[in-house]
């Protein structure tokens, strides 16, 4: 048996199952965006790769220095960007809609 789910429904499915097994998001706020975060840690800093496949631009707030602008502080987030964020231990980055 196999089946095609529409997207809200892949979405539920996935969240619960990501629930179940007690994971939680790169980025807060990022996946309702469409933006994909995948977070990668040296002995000095965390870099957060961010690829907005959405459609809506979002904001990026709390998340430290955009390495590809020198940008620091709330980073707007357009459709199709791509931002390589080096972050501050110390904060935690979430995304939202920048029309919010």
């Amino acid at each position: 048996m196999s089946s095609k789910l529409t997207q809200a429904s892949l979405d539920v499915l996935l969240g619960g199952l990501a629930e179940q097994a007690s994971t939680r998001p790169v980025v807060g706020g990022a996946a309702p965006l469409g933006v994909e975060a995948v977070r990668r840690r040296d002995a000095h800093a965390d870099y957060l790769f961010l690829l907005h496949h959405g459609d809506r631009a979002g904001r990026v707030d709390g998340a430290g220095t955009d390495l590809l602008t020198g940008e620091r502080g709330t980073l707007r987030l357009a459709p199709g960007a791509v931002a390589v964020l080096r972050e501050d231990r110390e904060t935690t980055a979430t995304i939202r809609s920048a029309e919010d």
